[in-house]
């Protein structure tokens, strides 16, 4: 925290390392930025957030290791049995140009 920044490692099944994210954090601790890491510890993505008065992330503008643009997501959030959620997510190109994506549909309630 002193240093106003978390980081997050993914691993395989085997505990090999597969890649990193190095948030830099906000006076509240909550992340505004992200550097993602590959494997072998090579930027291939960066992130910026922009969180609501909840504190939750919103929107993730996300650049190539270059910083050029790649697109955008907004978070949608929803509540499900009483705590919030993102239900959706809304991904842009870097034209902003909505990606479609399928959407989790509901599962079928069995009859009696």
């Amino acid at each position: 925290p002193a240093k106003h920044q978390s980081t997050e490692t993914f691993y395989d099944a085997s505990r090999r390392v597969t890649s990193k994210v190095v948030c830099k954090l906000d006076e509240r601790h909550q992340p505004i930025s992200g550097i993602h890491y590959n494997a072998k510890g090579v930027i291939y993505q960066k992130s910026a957030y922009k969180l609501d008065g909840e504190d939750r992330i919103i929107q993730e503008v996300i650049y190539d290791a270059q910083d050029r643009l790649l697109g955008t997501k907004n978070y949608n959030y929803g509540t499900r049995n009483g705590r919030a959620v993102v239900v959706t997510v809304d991904t842009y190109d870097s034209n902003g140009n909505l990606i479609q994506t399928p959407r989790q549909s509901k599962p079928a309630k069995k009859g009696r």
